[in-house]
């Protein structure tokens, strides 16, 4: 799984993505089980959605006036 960065004007996330390599096996995987269980799986490709969490930055903390 990649990981990765991505930010907006305002906001940073971090992002998940599988390999292309990941899902090749899947679809290949998924084709086998297709052909055995005919009726019970629909004709789908397996294509992994990236995930993205929100990173929160850490407050800049207020000079201290004296």
């Amino acid at each position: 799984m990649y990981e990765y960065y991505e930010k907006e004007p305002d906001k940073t996330f971090m992002v998940n993505l599988y390999p292309d390599s990941f899902r090749i096996k899947a679809n290949k995987i998924l084709n086998r089980l297709q052909g055995k269980y005919v009726k019970l799986l629909p004709r789908t490709e397996v294509k992994p959605k990236k995930k993205r969490a929100r990173v929160k930055r850490a407050r800049e903390k207020q000079p201290v006036k004296c």
